[in-house]
């Protein structure tokens, strides 16, 4: 089973019975991509044209789901880079315990799996491994800093989760991957998590490492999920 990207033609995905393979100089180089896929055969490949997942259809051991934005860009180029920061997809604030954190008082009545990092995932590419911090600062329209973290300088595609927050309430102005801190606009103090979340609308990322710094834009789209406000209804 071989799938080409819609958006990248030299980007190539190959299913066989040992796993995954992926090729982004169409074909004339391949590397098994099964990080966390056991050994097992990989009999369907689809590529999702809005949100960039590729999804792998398994013999016998279900379905495996990754996103390749940032495999999308990647060339012979941009691997000569010594950095390079990948474009952000916009955004969404999710509501996720949509039943006023009951969700998880229904045993095995409701299906669970594990879903994407709830924020806005900034990825960056390091040629080489620095001694030296990489620090991501991002900042609202208005030019002013809303959050500051702290993420990996590790060679190869490094990763930090923005949780889209206003710093001082719970959760902070970092995220997964990376700290909070050095931010100059503070949200309102509140235990609801709606009130905590930052306006919609774009953001500038900034990338600082190895001497070198770079910015992409990046927006919060929209919030998604129910209001906190808002509980179902018996009705007899």
């Amino acid at each position: 089973m071989i799938a080409e990207d819609p958006a990248n033609p030299d980007l190539l995905f190959v299913g066989n019975d040992h796993g995954v393979y992926v090729s982004i100089d169409r074909g004339a180089h391949w590397t098994r991509m099964n990080n966390t896929i056991p050994n097992i055969p990989i009999r369907d490949i689809i590529i999702h044209p809005r949100t960039r997942d590729l999804l792998l259809g398994s013999y016998g051991r279900g379905i495996f789901v990754t996103n390749i934005a940032a495999l999308e860009e990647m060339s012979g180029a941009m691997l000569a880079k010594e950095v390079h920061l990948f474009a952000t997809r916009p955004a969404i604030q999710r509501v996720i315990w949509s039943y006023g954190a009951n969700d998880y008082l229904f045993g095995q009545h409701q299906l669970q799996t594990p879903n994407e990092p709830n924020g806005m995932v900034i990825r960056y590419y390091l040629k080489t491994a620095t001694t030296g911090p990489a620090t991501i600062a991002i900042a609202n329209a208005a030019g002013q800093e809303v959050a500051r973290l702290q993420g990996r300088s590790t060679a190869g595609v490094n990763e930090v989760v923005w949780n889209m927050r206003y710093p001082g309430g719970r959760g902070g102005g970092g995220g997964r991957g990376g700290a909070g801190g050095g931010t100059t606009i503070q949200g309102p103090v509140s235990s609801d998590p709606i009130a905590q979340w930052l306006p919609l609308g774009d953001y500038t990322v900034t990338l600082s490492v190895a001497g070198q710094t770079l910015s992409q834009k990046a927006t919060i789209a929209r919030t998604q999920g129910w209001s906190l406000g808002i509980r179902p209804q018996i009705i007899r």
